[in-house]
């Protein structure tokens, strides 16, 4: 009877390990990995940018202005999360550094251990590579949609 029990308890601390090693990590505004994208646009009138986000986890924050007030907004699935960095590092964002705003802007940032590049249009006429302007889409549409889904649900 002892040694079934100590099976068992052995088997449950094993199985309890691997489930906890195995969760997924989630993020706060104070720990963002070293990888991640961000996106936005400022200027105009108030000048103030919004910028969103991405973590490879899947979660995605909001920012406005120069404070670090940064809000998790929602979260898409981690493999959808994945293929927006591998159409980052496809597009070799990370060695891209690109300032030409207008009075109205738009940027993305990729975020890694060693660097971030930041690239930044004012308009559609911008000579840019249109797979960059395509990530920025893609991106942009996501907030797009929990923001219609949030507009529904209210």
């Amino acid at each position: 009877m002892m040694k079934k029990t100590i099976i068992l308890l052995s088997s449950l601390l094993l199985i309890s390990s691997l489930l906890w090693q195995c969760s997924p990590t989630i993020y706060t505004k104070a720990d963002f990995p070293a990888k991640h994208l961000s996106f936005g646009k400022g200027g105009g009138f108030k000048g103030v940018p919004t910028t969103y986000h991405l973590l490879p986890n899947g979660q995605v924050f909001k920012s406005e202005g120069m404070l670090v007030d940064t809000l998790e907004l929602f979260s898409i699935t981690k493999a959808d999360a994945k293929a927006f960095f591998k159409r980052a590092d496809n597009a070799h964002l990370e060695k891209i550094t690109f300032d030409n705003p207008g009075n109205i802007y738009i940027f993305i940032e990729y975020h890694t251990e060693k660097e971030t590049s930041r690239i930044v249009w004012g308009d559609n006429r911008t000579e840019l590579d249109a797979e960059i302007k395509d990530i920025y889409k893609d991106l942009n549409n996501l907030v797009a949609e929990f923001n219609n889904k949030d507009k529904m649900q209210h």
